[in-house]
């Protein structure tokens, strides 16, 4: 038959003891397209057309594990049948797509199977780093009985223990007995969290956290009865860590990671916490004691909704004593100077990003992070909430991207290894109301929503060009209809063709340090209302630090009225970032360039024509009139069809799109200059 390639692409379920891998043949030619069950050995047919066939998935797993000898070695322990096939399923999944393997290759005396390191480079199902019964697709266990019977059972109870060793340590709690508490005080039942931390898709470490359940703390109302004051804990936006990320690249500036452990608990109770300031907890399933205590907390714990606002207040005043300011109008991200340096940090709750152009500067500011607080030192960034950073010092550029996550969205759903496409939705597409169906199957409702739940995240990141499809398919979450579905899908099916795209920031671009966007408009674009729809991308650096794309919220009666909306809008996100680099140190002694294709909306910004024409449009839209006046932003007229916003205002052809989003991704050296040819 020639050469054999195969490339796996689905898994099955075929009794209760038994799972196969399906596989699609590549070559030879005459089966191209055939698909085929791939067994693990002590599972091939003893009759039938398998018969005696070398179908056996195990030399695939050998080459990637040489040690593999059975289903022991990927991870499979002594359990019920059920749960055998279980494992093997999920062990099935993490081998669909990835490269494809040459049979040709593979000594036919040594090996059972027509496939090779199916999971390419880069996945691999394990590596000798991995702990006894963890592969990739290895799942977090929901709760502790499910910890107790997983593979990696004995990971977990060391990972319980150190838990609550550090919490001990750090004396979090006391044991007091139960009968010295008053009628008015409550007992809260507590669990541990389980999770797998990756880092760079490779295994990291197992993590486990003690929780409070939170569901059952009630907020304080106007009889002052309740367990808690308030919650809210400010995070900066995601502009914020763009912002940082741009100016590090163009200043040639260091940046560090530093995650605070258990962050939470290093915080100080609120005066509001609790009745008279007392909290108490059981001990958590997995870590009994006698019955007669319970634990008083002495500092805020997991679970507490009142905990993020407790571990803010503590961090906030340590910075302020170190002579830290707030930026602009974050209350998460703070400047200090030292020794003429300027440093711009910022905090997602406990992980930190901290940049200088000095090393040793750098360091004496994180020492005094760890004199204050237990850290984690992650060294130079290169994962932070979910992203990949990539620094190239020779090239002057930084690159951006959410390619773990995006490969994990795909595969999740089934769509690593399909035909791509290379728009995020066809052309002209328009969503309706009319395309819902106002019972979805419940299966079907969770798809669709799981879907776009997760193309959410990606969009705030590092993925303007999927603002305007998420925006639109977001609308529909609730009634979901196929038309949706379709859309949704086609959507994936433009993420596994651009999985691995990424923001760039380049060092040297042209006006340096200087904000600058593009805005745009699409007029009446909602069939179902009428609205508009405004899209804009602000720019510093060479890459994208701040994008939008939403349905407005009043109804345009002209072109130029839904551009004008726009305007304002990007005008105020223009603003908010203007303050951000003022606090930072670098003042924006410019108006801000935001180009706009509609002369009627530049003329309207600079002076009020038409009169009889504008005058309808509501007070709060001559905001842009005013920042206009005041120097901080300037409308540039530009055309249409350089117009990159006009990406995240409509679905475009495929040419017209692509070349927006090298423009609007940073892809594209010196932006400004394509703007201006």
């Amino acid at each position: 038959m020639g050469e054999m390639r195969v490339i796996g692409v689905d898994t099955k379920k075929l009794t209760k003891t038994k799972a196969v891998l399906i596989v699609k043949l590549l070559t030879p030619q005459s089966l191209k397209d055939f698909t085929m069950q791939m067994y693990c050995t002590s599972l091939e047919p003893k009759r039938g057309l398998g018969q005696s066939a070398d179908l056996s998935i195990l030399t695939a797993i050998k080459h990637t594990l040489p040690q593999a000898k059975s289903l022991y070695n990927i991870g499979v322990r002594v359990m019920s049948a059920a749960d055998i096939t279980r494992t093997m399923l999920a062990d099935f999944n993490s081998m669909k797509g990835g490269s494809v393997f040459d049979a040709t290759q593979v000594d036919s005396l040594d090996n059972e199977t027509s496939e090779r390191n199916s999971f390419g480079k880069g996945h691999n199902l394990r590596s000798v780093r991995d702990p006894s019964g963890y592969t990739r697709a290895t799942p977090d266990p929901g709760h502790h009985d499910q910890a107790m019977r997983s593979p990696m059972r004995i990971e977990w109870i060391k990972s319980q223990g150190l838990e609550m060793q550090g919490l001990w340590s750090r004396g979090v709690f006391q044991k007091v007995l139960q009968t010295s508490l008053t009628p008015q005080d409550r007992v809260f039942s507590t669990r541990f969290h389980y999770k797998i931390k990756r880092k760079g898709g490779e295994f990291n470490k197992c993590k486990v956290r003690l929780v409070v359940h939170g569901q059952h703390i009630k907020r304080k109302g106007a009889d002052r009865v309740g367990d808690y004051d308030d919650a809210f804990s400010p995070v900066p936006a995601a502009s914020g860590f763009h912002t940082i990320l741009s100016l590090a690249t163009q200043l040639d500036m260091f940046t560090d990671h530093v995650d605070i452990s258990q962050a939470f608990v290093q915080g100080e109770l609120l005066p509001g916490d609790g009745h008279n300031r007392n909290v108490y907890i059981s001990s958590p399933l997995g870590y009994e004691e006698d019955s007669r205590y319970i634990y008083r907390l002495l500092k805020p714990l997991y679970g507490m909704p009142s905990a993020a606002r407790a571990w803010h207040t503590t961090m906030s005043a340590l910075l302020e004593r170190e002579g830290c300011e707030t930026v602009g109008f974050e209350k998460s991200m703070w400047r200090v100077v030292i020794d003429s340096h300027r440093i711009p940090l910022g905090a997602h709750i406990d992980d930190f990003v901290i940049a200088c152009a000095n090393r040793p500067v750098l360091d004496a500011c994180q020492k005094r992070l760890l004199e204050a607080f237990e850290v984690t030192y992650e060294s130079p960034l290169e994962h932070y909430l979910g992203c990949e950073i990539a620094r190239d010092p020779v090239a002057g550029t930084t690159t951006l991207s959410q390619k773990l996550y995006a490969e994990e969205i795909l595969r999740s759903h089934g769509f690593w290894d399909i035909p791509p496409r290379n728009t995020p939705m066809k052309p002209n597409t328009r969503l309706s109301k009319d395309d819902c169906d106002p019972d979805p199957k419940q299966d079907f409702h969770c798809r669709y929503r799981g879907i776009v739940g997760s193309l959410g995240y990606l969009v705030t990141m590092t993925r303007p060009d999927l603002a305007w499809s998420y925006s639109k398919l977001s609308k529909c979450v609730q009634f979901p209809g196929i038309a949706h579905m379709e859309a949704a899908e086609h959507v994936l099916r433009y993420l596994c063709d651009t999985w691995n795209e990424s923001i760039t920031y380049t060092h040297g671009s042209r006006k340096p340090n200087e904000l600058w966007g593009w805005v745009d408009a699409d007029w009446a674009g909602d069939t179902d209302t009428r609205r508009s729809h405004t899209g804009y991308i602000l720019m510093m650096n060479g890459g994208p630090i701040s994008w939008k794309s939403r349905r407005q919220h009043i109804v345009s009666l002209s072109t130029s009225e839904a551009e004008f909306v726009a305007a304002s809008q990007a005008g105020q996100k223009a603003l908010y970032r203007r303050e951000t680099l003022k606090d930072f140190g670098y003042q924006q002694n410019t108006a801000t360039e935001i180009y706009e294709d509609n002369l009627a909306c530049v003329a309207m910004s600079e002076n009020p024509v038409q009169r009889k024409f504008s005058r309808h449009i509501d007070i709060r839209r001559y905001f842009v009139r005013e920042l206009v006046k005041a120097g901080s932003v300037k409308l540039i007229p530009l055309r249409t069809h350089k117009m990159v916003a006009d990406a995240l205002t409509k679905s475009l052809p495929s040419p017209t799109f692509i070349g927006h989003r090298r423009v609007m991704m940073g892809q594209t050296p010196f932006a400004l200059e394509f703007v201006h040819s």
